[in-house]
């Protein structure tokens, strides 16, 4: 069999065919459409050499005439014996943000790759296949001094194409390349059949065309800068009077041009004439600050994502049903009586300053001290109809104010804020302080729309499914390349920020999805995004550089694990995340580092990219370390992971500071204006936190927290606070999900729904992207497994039984809100047996010594004298089926002080599987959350304990360690002592370690320490580089901060507020005139070494263990230190 469109004749030349790459794949039956993709490779330097041309000056950027030393995409579709949208063009690199080509001038379907040419005048294209060959060539103006003429022939084999091209240049010279190429099953676009989406005025419009005439569709409001469109219901759209003519055939395909009138919900709407280019795309100019002229594109009828519009449309814009009022007035009730701010303190003050002034939940103000003054006049004077006289609330002098005294008699809106500092006679003292303040309206005034299964999985699969058959379709062409022993890629600096749709078919597809997805999920995690010869073994770029590593590129393959279950990716995450381990930095979190070095580089600049301090957020970390124990059963990370969730407790949680950090955006760093952090701990905390870490009384808070910061609940609620690499809207989505599982609130259940609708309805209607124009950014901030989890989650929790733990049969947690130094919670342990408490420990996960309101590299994980529970009598408190009452006495001991016993009065009530109620202590008085844990594990496999003190000589943060153990049968196997980058390491000699009936842990523990130290950062870079590659000593961060030669970025971005404590309080080598910069180095000690007996004494209240650790040094002493942990 022999198809041919043959519209200009040129040389063909030669063949040669290689192993077969795409044998894996099902082959194309060619009877059917198909996509023909070829790749014409860099030429070599003697085939450059051969005609005389060096191949070392490509003019390119000056004459895209001469691009001969830039690979070339070629192909088309086959549909019978016709050709359709054939191209032909060099480019220069990959991902590149926009590929105007792709929209206004040529058919190549890859626009994440940089054309950088001016157009692409495709002047002749002929291309036959013949059984196992195939053969053409191709003229193309590039807006040079000469059109470029292409051949080429090659052999295929089954969907393989290996071959050679030539092109001719100029004074008759031949320039020989390789040729890849490979055949993939498409679905072909006929313009007079077709399903069509035009954005004008406001209005999306979606509507079919058959044989040239368009019919009935859907339409909805559009907002063409991105905010959330405002609507009740889908418009009916009446295309039957648009014309659809077809233009005269061109090299590149047939056009049409639309024209003529479209009824919207029975308003006429003039469609001007557009003409639609071959690859169904046609963008209008715009006039800067005015709405965009007419875009459009058209999609196969064929499609099978597209084939569905009206089912996506009808799902997505269903009409709503009103919320629950139960719900709406708990809604409002919480939003007056529960704060979602962290308690004032000088920490949260600082972050006052940095909120935006917008809140749900009834905010707590700070207030500027006046000498003089003996109290505060707050007046708040509503902007919006109908005004009224100010608000008025006096309060005594103090730091702060609480707004929840007046919260529920404020009507949602704008206020202007004043204060005023009042002496003793009521006089006012200066000028009242002005700000504004916006109170948002609570959740539950706007009707409610649930996407209901199966249509809500299929509405998941269909963004993974789009990118793999369009954007991403070049994969296969790449993998391809890659088999043929060539490079397609050039760069792959920015590989590893676009999201695979193809492990996601592999877990959730079809068959044919899956077998397709599993070959491609091979080649995207395993070569594309890997390089084993980079500092972290991934592939340059955003990812690649600090947490990226673990936050973004980490969680992916751990995904791709999840759904294909091949060890190798595991693997992969061990050797990124062992050269992670090896540089967690004593605060618990990692420092800032420049990566495209072959050794850890602490960055010589004060801020890279504007960042302002020198270590991340640790949660970045915890996450995808906690998720690798949980997949894997590994435990290797673990002491870097509870380390790391030590520096969020006592730094984010304590602030309210969540960040934005360096890569999350391109600008406004190191701002609390920002979800993506605290979000990865609420997926740590309720899905990957081991028992003595896993809160979900926090989680709420921090969702609280979230909610009043970056949510609006308006008709389709809006989410603000998105970074460059997660939007945040399905997360905070799949994690009000998990609270209703834990809590069986039907709140959380709402605001879930509400939160995945609006999702969807922000998306292209038809294809399910972020947009109908789609580029490197939109990829970058949107994951598609996000909407794929969360159908499954909600799924696995709507089937769950509904009954809760009865209380006084299971342990229980009840957290006591601002109980501790009227900021810190105290979380109660408690273990019951008829109706009363028979153990009970307390912890303060956020109380230290350290009160500054910024993070900074000079904290370390655990400090001197620092407590990890306090000893409870709770021998008052009664528990049964209906609640907790009476009193508890708490020894808390201050970080670095003695205990004192505190006796606080509780009551709570069971409410779904919580508990609520309020404590008291003298005067004080606070909030009550607690809930009802499941019961605990009957045989441990696995226990770890935080030893406080469990060598000597170090500082704290260096003599901290941790016991991990595996059991077998109640007996310990496998035990370690662990403390990554510490300066040391531990081999168990002996251990027998037991789990007793009774719920004691006991035994001991014999180790040998032996002291291996740090890197000298002041060694060469040839030392630097060895000893990196050798891995024998621990490396501690080293700055050399500001002055001359030290790097870019010496300077805070305009309207920067500088931090209040010396370090920085300048910007090196600008303010600090003396010396010009900042010098920062960990300081440490040597731990002795030699070896070290453990004997453990511990007890387990459910999953928790507590007890004592004595500890015999090398020398003959003891010292007793507390251990803390849990068994699973």
């Amino acid at each position: 069999m022999k198809t041919t469109l043959a519209l200009i004749l040129t040389t063909g030349i030669l063949t040669c065919l290689s192993p077969l790459a795409a044998a894996d794949l099902p082959q194309v039956d060619r009877s059917k459409p198909f996509h023909i993709d070829l790749w014409m490779g860099v030429p070599s330097k003697d085939a450059l050499a051969k005609i005389g041309i060096d191949g070392s000056k490509n003019k390119l950027p000056s004459d895209p005439s001469s691009g001969w030393t830039f690979p070339w995409f070629i192909g088309a579709v086959q549909v019978g014996t016709e050709i359709r949208q054939p191209y032909a063009l060099p480019y220069e690199s990959w991902y590149t943000p926009h590929n105007q080509l792709q929209e206004n001038d040529g058919n190549c379907p890859y626009a994440f790759f940089n054309f950088r040419q001016a157009k692409e005048d495709l002047q002749a294209f002929s291309c036959t296949i013949t059984d196992a060959k195939i053969s053409g060539n191709a003229r193309v103006d590039l807006g040079g001094t000469q059109a470029l003429s292409v051949a080429w022939e090659g052999t295929i084999s089954g969907n393989s194409i290996r071959g050679k091209a030539t092109m001719s240049l100029a004074e008759d010279r031949v320039l020989e390349r390789p040729l890849v190429g490979v055949l993939r099953p498409t679905e072909p676009l006929d313009l007079r059949n077709a399903v069509y989406q035009i954005r004008f005025k406001g209005q999306v419009l979606v509507f079919e065309v058959r044989d040239g005439k368009a019919g009935q569709g859907s339409g909805r409001p559009w907002d063409p800068i991105g905010r959330p469109v405002a609507f009740g219901r889908l418009l009916p759209v009446d295309a039957s009077q648009l014309t659809v003519t077809a233009l005269p055939p061109e090299v590149r395909g047939v056009s049409v041009a639309l024209a003529g009138i479209v009824q919207v919900d029975g308003k006429p709407l003039e469609i001007p004439t557009t003409v639609v280019l071959a690859n169904g795309l046609a963008v209008g100019q715009a006039t800067r600050g005015k709405m965009p002229g007419v875009e459009v594109q058209a999609y196969p009828l064929t499609d099978p994502v597209a084939a569905r519009w009206r089912d996506w449309m009808g799902a997505i814009h269903a009409e709503g049903k009103p919320v629950d009022p139960a719900l709406v007035q708990q809604a409002q009730d919480e939003a007056a009586t529960i704060p979602a701010l962290p308690a004032p303190s000088p920490a949260t003050t600082f972050t006052h300053q940095h909120l935006e002034g917008r809140f749900i939940y009834a905010p707590w103000l700070p207030l500027s001290a006046t000498a003089g003054a003996v109290k505060y006049r707050i007046e708040l004077t509503p902007s919006h109809p109908p005004h009224s006289k100010p608000l008025v609330l006096e309060v005594a002098a103090a730091q702060s104010v609480d707004l929840r005294p007046v919260w529920a008699g404020m009507a949602p809106g704008n206020y202007a804020l004043a204060i005023t500092a009042l002496d003793a006679g009521g006089a006012a003292i200066g000028t009242a302080q002005r700000s504004k303040l916006i109170k948002k309206v609570p959740f539950g005034s706007h009707p409610l729309t649930v996407i209901p299964d199966p249509i809500a999985m299929d509405l998941a699969l269909r963004f993974p499914r789009y990118l793999a058959d369009h954007q991403y379709a070049f994969h296969t062409l790449f993998r391809e390349i890659d088999a043929a022993g060539e490079n397609a890629v050039i760069s792959k600096t920015i590989a590893s920020i676009c999201h695979s749709p193809w492990h996601l078919l592999t877990r959730w597809g079809t068959p044919a999805e899956q077998v397709r997805g599993r070959v491609l999920a091979d080649y995207f995690t395993k070569v594309l995004q890997w390089d084993a010869d980079q500092p972290l073994g991934i592939q340059q770029g955003y990812k690649a550089m600090y947490f990226g590593a673990a936050q973004d590129w980490g969680r992916a393959v751990l995904d791709d694990f999840a759904a294909t279950k091949a060890e190798d990716r595991l693997a992969l995450v061990r050797t990124a995340f062992d050269r992670l381990y090896r540089l967690q930095q004593p605060s618990g979190s990692w420092a800032l580092m420049w990566d495209r070095t072959p050794w850890p580089k602490w960055s010589g600049a004060f801020t890279m990219w504007n960042t302002a301090w020198l270590d991340h957020n640790g949660a970045a970390y915890a996450l995808p370390f906690g998720r690798y124990r949980n997949l894997s059963g590994d435990h290797r990370y673990l002491d870097a992971e509870l380390k790391a969730v030590r520096w969020v407790l006592r730094n984010s949680l304590r602030t309210g500071y969540w960040e934005t950090q360096a890569q999350q955006g391109d600008s406004n760093y190191n701002r609390p204006t920002a979800h993506t952090m605290a979000l990865d701990f609420l997926l740590y905390l309720l899905e990957q936190a081991p028992a003595d870490q896993a809160d979900s009384v926090l989680a709420e808070d921090i969702m609280r927290y979230l909610e009043d910061q970056f949510i609006t609940w308006d008709r389709v609620p809006a989410v603000s606070g998105g970074t460059m690499t997660d939007n945040g809207v399905l997360r905070l989505a799949i994690v009000s999900l998990l609270l209703h599982q834990r809590t069986g609130k039907p709140m959380h259940l709402a605001k879930a729904e509400a939160l995945f609708n609006a999702y969807m309805i922000n998306r292209d209607p038809v294809s399910g992207l972020t947009d109908m124009r789609w580029n490197r950014y939109m990829s970058e901030v949107d994951d598609p497994v996000y909407a794929l989890r969360y159908v499954e989650l909600r799924r696995q929790v709507l089937a769950e039984p509904t009954s809760s733990a009865v209380l006084g049969t299971t342990p229980l947690t009840l957290t006591l809100d601002r109980a501790a130094a009227g900021s810190e919670r105290v979380r109660l342990h408690l273990d019951s047996r008829d109706g009363k408490v028979v153990q009970a420990i307390a912890t303060t996960p956020t109380w230290q010594t350290l009160d500054i309101p910024f993070t900074t590299v000079s904290r370390r994980h655990q400090q001197d004298g620092e407590t990890l529970f306090h000893a409870v009598d709770a021998s008052g408190l009664k528990v049964g089926p209906h609640g907790i009452e009476g009193s508890v006495s708490v020894a808390l001991a201050a970080p670095g002080g003695t205990p004192v016993p505190t006796v606080f009065n509780l009551t709570a009530a069971p409410g779904q599987r919580t508990l609520v109620g309020t404590w008291s202590q003298g005067t004080a008085t606070g909030r009550v959350a607690g809930e009802g844990l499941r019961p605990s594990v009957a045989k441990p496999k696995h226990l770890h304990l935080q030893i406080a003190q469990a060598v000597a000589g170090g500082e704290s943060w260096q003599n901290w360690a941790l016991l991990r153990t595996n059991f077998q049968d109640g007996t310990a196997t496998g035990a370690v002592i662990c403390n990554t980058n510490a300066g040391w390491r531990a081999t168990t000699t002996a251990c027998d370690l037991r789990l007793g009936t009774d719920g004691t842990i006991s035994g001991s523990l014999a180790t040998d320490v032996r002291w291996i130290g740090f890197m000298d950062n002041n060694a060469s870079d040839e030392a630097k580089t060895k000893e990196w590659k050798t891995g024998t000593l621990d490396w501690l961060a080293y700055w050399k901060l500001g002055g001359p030669g030290t790097g870019r970025g010496n300077e805070y971005e305009p309207g920067f507020r500088p931090l209040p404590w010396p370090e920085h309080t300048r910007i090196p080598g600008k303010d600090d005139k003396s010396t010009g910069q900042l010098e920062y180095s960990t300081t440490s000690k040597p731990v002795t070494p030699g070896t070290y007996r453990i004997v453990f004494a511990s007890r387990r209240i459910g999953d928790l263990v507590a007890g004592t650790a004595t500890v015999e040094t090398p020398d003959g002493k003891k010292q007793v230190s507390q251990c803390f942990g849990s068994v699973e």
